[in-house]
């Protein structure tokens, strides 16, 4: 079994590096190009890392740097805002206390939920697909 400490590590470096370019350097409507490469990336990652129980590994990875991403964007939050115009619309609706921090984190599992399921997916047929070309495996 290959370490964990190694997905653990590249699931926090590609989270980060996704929450700072979705706030820097790509515009919010093309960040579900972001949100497309990182399932592919971490469930080719967790399928070659895990052994045992990839889609849950998989799911566990993703959670993670779901949740990387969402502190990134915690971090920089005024930058958050400036740049994410359609969910300052959808924040203002659900607004909890005038916090827009606190809505963040309220809503954020749910996109952790879709990527950990999206990423285990893409593991589990990235699997199915290995399997069938190479039946050794």
């Amino acid at each position: 079994m290959k370490s964990n400490l190694f997905s653990y590590t590249i699931a926090l470096t590609f989270g980060v590096t996704a929450g700072l370019t979705t706030l820097f350097v790509i515009p919010s409507q093309f960040e579900i190009a972001v949100w497309v490469l990182l399932v592919l990336f971490l469930g080719i990652l967790s399928h070659y890392q895990f052994e045992k129980y990839k889609f849950r590994n998989a799911f566990v990875i993703a959670t993670f740097a779901g949740i990387t991403i969402t502190l990134t964007h915690l971090y920089f939050i005024k930058q958050y805002l400036m740049t994410h115009q359609e969910e300052i619309e959808t924040f203002d609706k659900i607004l909890i206390k005038n916090s827009y921090r606190l809505t963040l984190l309220i809503v954020a599992p749910i996109y952790w939920i879709v990527l950990g399921v999206l990423t285990g997916l893409t593991n589990f047929i990235l699997g199915k697909i290995i399997r069938t070309i190479s039946p050794n495996r």
